[in-house]
């Protein structure tokens, strides 16, 4: 597939952490900068050096201090792979370290090859994980790291485990009788910017019982038939989206529950031509979204 987090490049390797003045020369460590300030909370940025975001402790500088702790991602090739996570401003870093080596996971699918990808996507979904289950949601005591990137509970009376949870949405491509395709956009999108349809799993739904509910529920769209193409984790921040073409009859389109500002049905000759005139924008071809899409234009 060409779309972009699909590559497995880790091996497993014990989940831990470990301080920086155990680090071996064998090892590569993604810095990862999280924003904390409120308007940017949740947003990731990755050191980078030619082209690389897997670096020695030499090139992250005054960045590391001996005491400082890295979580153990696995092994890649001859390597152990750690995360350092700054969770500070870049702004306040170091000003030996420019603003332009820093990319976020999206820039890294466009500009690094797909394994370094791949590991930049992992790394942000397990520090999603740990950095919000410090405590157990039965007790209310800490937590401690085990196997798999489980979570322990320290209370003795207590123990529960959990393990990192991946959170399932489906995306298709609903195309009608007449062979057009049914685009959407939210209004906080790029102006001009469409997509398909997608949509979040909800507790005792089958994977189609979900597409045909979130096509009906954003557009209004009765749906005949899916079938799964294709899936693509989703690192905002743990997700997996899992690709269907969906067909149906020709309707009206009804976007009144509000996900949608807007949805309609195209050909493929008016995507085209709008697209080239940049009347239409399509999602970035690292993702599943753009997959479906050009798919359905090939055939």
């Amino acid at each position: 597939m060409p779309f972009a987090f699909k590559s497995q490049a880790l091996s497993s390797l014990p989940a831990s952490y470990i301080t920086a003045d155990k680090l071996r020369k064998s090892d590569r460590i993604l810095c990862l900068n999280e924003y904390s300030n409120e308007e940017q909370r949740g947003k990731h940025k990755f050191l980078t050096h030619d082209k690389n975001i897997l670096l020695t402790e030499n090139q992250l500088g005054e960045l590391i201090t001996p005491t400082d702790k890295l979580l153990v991602l696995g092994q890649y090739r001859d390597s152990r792979i750690l995360l350092l996570s700054k969770n500070t401003l870049i702004e306040n870093q170091n000003t030996a370290i420019q603003p332009d080596n820093w990319l976020d996971i999206r820039s890294i699918a466009a500009c690094l090859d797909a394994e370094q990808s791949t590991i930049a996507a992992t790394a942000i979904s397990l520090n999603h994980w740990h950095a919000h289950h410090q405590f157990c949601g039965l007790c209310g005591h800490s937590t401690d790291i085990g196997t798999e990137h489980s979570r322990s509970c320290q209370n003795d009376a207590c123990k529960q485990t959990r393990f990192p949870r991946v959170d399932p949405a489906v995306i298709m491509s609903v195309i009608n009788d007449k062979d057009e395709i049914l685009l959407g956009r939210q209004a906080s999108w790029d102006e001009n910017r469409y997509s398909v349809i997608a949509g979040f799993l909800s507790y005792g739904e089958t994977l189609e019982d979900c597409v045909a509910r979130e096509v009906k529920e954003e557009t209004g769209v009765i749906i005949e038939s899916c079938q799964y193409l294709a899936s693509q984790p989703w690192p905002f921040p743990g997700s997996i989206m899992l690709g269907f073409t969906v067909k149906a009859k020709k309707q009206a389109i009804n976007t009144t529950d509000d996900e949608l500002e807007k949805a309609f049905w195209i050909s493929k000759d008016e995507l085209l031509k709008q697209k080239m005139n940049k009347q239409l924008l399509l999602p970035p071809s690292l993702s599943i979204s753009r997959y479906l899409i050009d798919l359905w234009l090939e055939h």
